[in-house]
């Protein structure tokens, strides 16, 4: 049973009991799984039950709410049954807290650093994929925190689109560098230790301009191919693991071919996307372009790397 799933049919089952104990407080309470850990994704297997896994909820409170009730509602959701279907709860006050009662602003803060959402376009800017990621995913099985829906709702609207193309811009030169120009360069000089950062660069930078292009936050690196698999552009991620193990073996043409057929992909996404239309293998120039196709004047004159 996957996370997600065995949540969700934890909630079902302890809504009577939470509803029934703490009533005026869950007028005002969203639940959900949501956060750290795989299953808050939907990747979870066989292989991530080692630890943390179980059934376990998040139940958010605005911060007023949570500084008057929430250690009643913490009090309350611990009384709920340890064992559900097979599956153990984990221990809600251990591994970082990653279940039980939370003020809105503490639980957003903790991976943005914000307490309230990004407003401003630097603001956005400043916002990093993984972090969104982990801020806005899972799932709401219960939603009547005001202050809750209104923070997760900005962040799962996405960037705004002169920031999203901001960023596009950065990681595709970004991907021009490391993967176009100074890995061949380090490949022919036969030295793999810089072969290989350059490869890890530029596949980094290759998955995040993808989830950039399919307005997808991408998740921490661990993930990052998973959450890959799941995009329109999925192609990608057997050209970037083609073009790392020939990296490894020193297989220069092999790497180069892998490299140049992932830019492909992405520079025709970008064309067809409306922010580049430079034919050019070269992905500088797509990057370059993009650039220019913002808005913006502010964000359009920062350098081409930031973002």
């Amino acid at each position: 049973m996957k996370g997600l799933d065995l949540a969700r049919a934890y909630w079902r089952a302890c809504a009577p009991a939470l509803l029934a104990e703490i009533p005026d407080e869950m007028r005002c309470a969203s639940v959900g799984l949501a956060g750290e850990g795989s299953e808050c994704f939907g990747f979870d297997d066989e292989a991530s039950r080692d630890h943390d896994f179980g059934p376990r909820l998040c139940i958010w409170l605005s911060d007023e709410l949570y500084r008057e009730r929430g250690v009643a509602v913490q009090r309350a959701y611990d009384a709920l049954p340890a064992h559900f279907l097979g599956f153990v709860r984990p221990d809600s006050s251990q591994g970082g807290k990653r279940s039980g009662a939370f003020p809105v602003g503490g639980y957003f803060a903790q991976f943005i650093g914000r307490t309230e959402p990004p407003q401003t376009l630097r603001e956005w800017l400043a916002l990093r994929q993984e972090d969104a990621a982990v801020a806005s995913n899972g799932e709401v099985f219960y939603d009547e925190c005001e202050s809750f829906q209104r923070f997760r709702s900005v962040l799962c609207a996405y960037y705004p689109e002169d920031v999203r193309r901001k960023k596009i811009a950065a990681q595709i030169a970004l991907a021009a560098q490391s993967g176009q120009y100074n890995l061949p360069r380090s490949l022919k000089r036969g030295d793999t230790g810089a072969a290989a950062l350059c490869c890890a660069e530029f596949a980094q930078a290759a998955i995040r301009a993808a989830h950039l292009l399919s307005h997808a936050y991408a998740p921490f690196y661990k993930w990052a191919f998973r959450s890959l698999r799941e995009l329109e552009l999925a192609p990608l991620a057997d050209l970037l693991e083609r073009a790392v193990q020939n990296t490894v073996t020193g297989e220069a043409a092999g790497a180069s071919e892998a490299v140049e057929e992932a830019c492909s992909l992405l520079a025709h996404a970008m064309r067809a996307q409306g922010m580049a239309a430079t034919e050019d293998g070269f992905l500088l120039r797509h990057a370059q372009e993009a650039q220019e196709s913002i808005a913006n004047d502010d964000v359009r004159r920062l350098p081409l790397m930031y973002g």
